[in-house]
């Protein structure tokens, strides 16, 4: 490959990499905020689990690592969504 070639390759590679980052953050922002509600049970379930409240099922994982797994398994259907 000559020197242009991968320059533009790599001009190309890297914008492509920021929009994809841009459009998969903004829309788990989005999507996050449309999920308010369900985020906040969550964390009342795991603060009365703390407190040692009632039997409550919920996960062990703390917030923003059930998150984190969440949508990172989801980023597959996010880029087909957004493409």
């Amino acid at each position: 490959m000559r020197i242009l070639d991968r320059y533009v390759l790599w001009g190309f590679v890297a914008n492509y990499l920021i929009c994809f980052c841009v459009l998969v953050g903004l829309y788990i922002v989005l999507d996050a905020f449309e999920r308010w509600e369900t985020l906040k049970e969550y964390q009342e379930a795991a603060r009365r689990r703390a407190e040692g409240g009632a039997e409550v099922r919920v996960d062990e994982r703390p917030l923003p690592v059930a998150l984190a797994i969440y949508y990172f398994y989801n980023i597959p259907v996010i880029f087909v969504q957004v493409a």
